[in-house]
């Protein structure tokens, strides 16, 4: 009976439209907390792929200038093999080729805004096709470029410097800046000289142009993708 008295005097109405008052308020809350964490998410994704479109262009530049200058060097080593083989005496001209076979050049891809990506999760990216294109880029060109650095600092440092600084000379004007055999008949009979000259040149045709063709075209693809995203 007194159950009975305690719900008859109970504002049924009012009792429901306060429950339905508390659950739509939870409902706007949750909406409005889902949708500024989706708007965040939105910004950061901006904003990394910023990052990314930034380092990338300057890394593609950098990578095209590179490449030429690795078609430059190729040719003045093509120059140097074919002096070894003929029967002409050298002259100061060739001095400046040299260059080309001693020097190397480290070329890189800037991995920081990547890593920061890896970090917060590659699923911050929201177009499939982009994803897959950037972990392409720095998880499987990248490292090529690394190694093909590591090979050209180890042949110039081990394998020529040694070798011309104990037969060449050094002329560093800047009209006649090259290097000059001490005895070029030494040099050009001892083989050394031309074996080292080819073993750069095939590996400039066979692998070094190769790989920065390869590293700028991912690049491109990666750049557009952002584009294509940014302007969405």
């Amino acid at each position: 009976m007194q159950l009975t008295k305690i719900l008859n005097s109970v504002n049924w109405k009012y009792a429901i439209g306060e429950v339905m008052l508390i659950v739509v308020g939870i409902t706007i809350a949750l909406t409005a907390n889902s949708w500024y964490a989706g708007l965040k998410e939105d910004q950061d994704e901006e904003l990394l792929l910023r990052q990314l479109q930034q380092s990338l262009t300057v890394d593609q530049e950098q990578l095209s200038n590179a490449l030429s200058n690795l078609r430059l060097a190729e040719q003045d080593i093509i120059a140097i093999v074919e002096l070894l083989q003929s029967v002409e005496p050298f002259t100061e001209e060739f001095a400046p080729y040299f260059n080309s076979l001693i020097r190397y050049q480290v070329s890189s891809v800037q991995s920081a805004p990547f890593e920061t990506l890896k970090i917060r999760g590659l699923g911050l990216i929201s177009n499939e096709a982009l994803r897959f294109n950037l972990s392409s880029l720095f998880e499987d060109d990248v490292p090529l470029l690394q190694a093909m650095a590591i090979n050209q600092t180890f042949f110039s440092l081990e394998m020529a410097q040694p070798y011309f600084f104990e037969n060449f000379r050094r002329v560093t004007q800047e009209e006649n800046s090259g290097w000059f055999p001490r005895d070029y008949g030494q040099v050009k009979s001892d083989g050394y000289l031309e074996n080292l000259s080819l073993q750069k040149l095939r590996s400039i045709n066979l692998k070094h142009i190769g790989v920065y063709e390869r590293v700028i075209f991912s690049i491109s693809k990666v750049l557009d993708g952002i584009e294509k995203e940014l302007t969405n």
